[in-house]
Formats: C-alpha cells, sequence, structure tokens
C-alpha cells in the first residue's frame, strides 16, 4: 500500500495495490494508474521453451606426453517471465517475457606434459556464439530481462604447474576475453536501456592472470600441513550491459592464504584460510538509475577476514 506517492511499494508483491489518498493528486498531480489497481494480477501463466543441444570433441595423442583437442558444444537457457513488471502487459495482464538464449561454442587446444610429469602445460583458444543474450534491460519503471540479439566472445588461456621438489606446487595462469554485443534485439531501446552494439559482456575482464604456490610439510604421524599463497589480477570488468563507467571496477588484486592439517585415513581436514589478505575493496554489482530516478548504487566488498572450516 502507497499513503501518498503510488511507486514506493510497487515491486514487493504481486497482491500489492496502488490505492491513493486525498494528498496524492494535489502534491503529483494527474495520476497514471487507477486507483486499486493491482501490480499484477493474481493470475497464473506459462511458457514452455525446448533445445536440442550437440556436443562433439576430437582429440589426437601425438606422443605419450602432448595431445591436442578440437570440441564443438552447443548450450541453452530457457526464457521466463518478468516478475517485476508494472503494469501489466496485454489484455489478459500477461507479464513480459524473454526469450532463451542459445550458445554455440568452438574450442581447440593441447595439453602437453614433461616424462617427469613434473611440468604441465595446458592451453585453449575458444569462440562462442551467443544468440538472443539475456539482459538486464528497464521496462517503463522496473528493471527486467530482455534479449541484446547476438554475441559473442573469443578469448585463449595458458596454464602452467609445476613440481619442482616433491612438496613444492607452483602454478600460473594467463587468459585473455574479447567480448562484444553484435547485434541489438527488438525489445531492446538503446536510448532507455543504454545497450549498444559493441558493449562488452558484465563480468568479462580482457585480461586476467592468476599464480599460485604452495609447500607440504611432514608432521607428526603421516599428516601432513600445506601452507598455500594464491595472487590474481584481473583487468577492468563492467557490472552492467550498458558498460556504465559509475559502476565499473578497475583492475584488481587479489591475495589469499591457506594452512591446511591433513589427516590421512582419518577423513578430515583442518583448514585455516585467510581471504583478501591485502585488504582491497572492490565493486561486486551495481545499477545506474542517475537518467531515470536520479541515482546510482553500488555494492563494494572489503573484505579481509580469516576462515577456519573443517
Amino acid at each position: 500500500r502507497s499513503t501518498l506517492f503510488p511507486y514506493t511499494t510497487l515491486f514487493r508483491s504481486p497482491y500489492r495495490q496502488v490505492l491513493y489518498n486525498e494528498f496524492s493528486e494535489p502534491v503529483f498531480g494527474p495520476l497514471p494508474f487507477p486507483d486499486g489497481l493491482r501490480i499484477l494480477p493474481v493470475r497464473e501463466f506459462e511458457r514452455q521453451d525446448s533445445d536440442s543441444s550437440v556436443s562433439a570433441s576430437l582429440s589426437y595423442q601425438w606422443t605419450p606426453d602432448f595431445m591436442t583437442y578440437v570440441s564443438f558444444a552447443e548450450g541453452f537457457k530457457g526464457g521466463g517471465f518478468d516478475q517485476r513488471v508494472f503494469p501489466p502487459r496485454g489484455p489478459d495482464g500477461r507479464p513480459a517475457t524473454f526469450a532463451p538464449e542459445r550458445l554455440t561454442q568452438y574450442e581447440a587446444g593441447w595439453k602437453w606434459q614433461n616424462d617427469a610429469s613434473t611440468v604441465r602445460i595446458n592451453g585453449a583458444v575458444f569462440f562462442s556464439d551467443y544468440e538472443d543474450v539475456q539482459v538486464r534491460v528497464v521496462d517503463v519503471v522496473a528493471p527486467g530481462v530482455g534479449n541484446a540479439g547476438a554475441g559473442e566472445v573469443r578469448g585463449a588461456e595458458i596454464e602452467l604447474a609445476m613440481r619442482p621438489a616433491p612438496a613444492l606446487r607452483l602454478e600460473a595462469s594467463v587468459g585473455y576475453l574479447d567480448t562484444e554485443i553484435t547485434e541489438l534485439g527488438v525489445n531492446i531501446d538503446p536510448d532507455a536501456d543504454r545497450i549498444r552494439v559493441g558493449n562488452r559482456f558484465i563480468n568479462s575482464p580482457e585480461w586476467s592472470l592468476a599464480a599460485s604456490g604452495s609447500y607440504t610439510f611432514a608432521v607428526s604421524g603421516d599428516s601432513e600441513l600445506t601452507a598455500r599463497v594464491d595472487w590474481s589480477w584481473r583487468d577492468k570488468v563492467y557490472n552492467n550491459w550498458a558498460n556504465d563507467e559509475s559502476i565499473a571496477q578497475d583492475a584488481l588484486s587479489l591475495v589469499n592464504a591457506s594452512l591446511t592439517w591433513n589427516l590421512p585415513g582419518s577423513g578430515w581436514d583442518f583448514v585455516l584460510a585467510g581471504r583478501n589478505l591485502t585488504d582491497e575493496l572492490y565493486i561486486v554489482t551495481g545499477n545506474n538509475e542517475i537518467d531515470t530516478f536520479g541515482y546510482t548504487e553500488r555494492s563494494e566488498e572489503h573484505t579481509s577476514e580469516l576462515q577456519s572450516p573443517i
């Protein structure tokens, strides 16, 4: 119920109604919705989506230590209804719907290790072709899901793992992503949704790096103590499909560490873990409504903690 301004509780429950009081029209002028209008009708709707996906791969073992492969795969994400859209659409009160998202992916790569199995190098390149990419849009006054049309992801990654000594393990990786929206769907308004051809996918850094090292100590009995440090770096990422700079996260590096006590034969591991040890503050999500409702919000994580799961 809204006693003065009808938009304050429009999206909390489908059983809510627009209710005015004597101050509504004098303060806000002509009111766009009739008094008593339900936010969403108490109705049930359904839609059915189906798809047949194919996957195939071919590999060849050139030597005992070196193999290459190619693969092809299809993916499918079902469509649905926007539950928070106001007012309802169509004469039957049907809410807005969005179509399934489909993916076709091609990948080629290799795997190599030395004769002693102390060095391993894996690499891959891939191309992903999306149809009807499901993205966040603004439908009248509420956020919802729409289909952007088409998108592409090109990428490559290399992984290195080394064991210079039986107790020491080193790992490193580098990844590259080139992502973009290549076509807009019919329900995308470039001005209202601010999604344009060429925009990057959300949470997709162009470059990412990672490195880790662990060392295992023998302690009393057969138990072992493993100390591990992980470092990761990622390039700038966007937190919405409009690629708004105000809620984008710039390049970021994080450091985690853990100490694991393993008790063979007991079924128990004791772990003391530290996350974000350099105490970085970074954005994990955001919402930019500065052009419509006059605000921008960001959800930031500033977690530096010790955890001791068993």
